[in-house]
């Protein structure tokens, strides 16, 4: 009867009392270039670089089009959405599609323009 009421209280389910596994670690959050090749449906390394090239391409069209630089320099959503409309414009396989992807681009970039968001520091 003893032996019965050894365990009374104990998880029966964790029986090592100290619990020796390491907390998972986040998964890290994703890069810009991550989205923008998860975007353009790409999973391989090898266009990087272009890739890269594309993205400061895009900050640069936000900054001509009037875009303030640090919004423009920003990782803030809309402007990541913005970079991966441009970059969805720059890999366009289709004119058609190319086309609708400027024309949303440029309405990003005026939207942005026009906007009075403040990037904190």
């Amino acid at each position: 009867m003893a032996d019965e009421n050894q365990n009374v209280g104990t998880d029966p389910v964790n029986t090592d009392p100290v619990n020796t596994d390491p907390e998972p670690t986040p998964a890290p959050e994703p890069t810009l270039a991550d989205k923008v090749k998860l975007a353009l449906r790409i999973s391989h390394n090898l266009l990087d670089s272009e890739i890269s090239d594309v993205i400061t391409s895009a900050r640069q069209e936000l900054l001509r089009a009037g875009v303030d630089s640090d919004v423009a320099s920003s990782d803030i959503e809309i402007v990541q959405t913005a970079i991966k409309t441009y970059a969805l414009e720059y890999y366009a396989q289709d004119a058609k599609d190319a086309e609708r992807y400027s024309e949303s681009f440029k309405y990003q970039c005026d939207c942005l323009r026009k906007s009075e968001i403040t990037v904190e520091e």
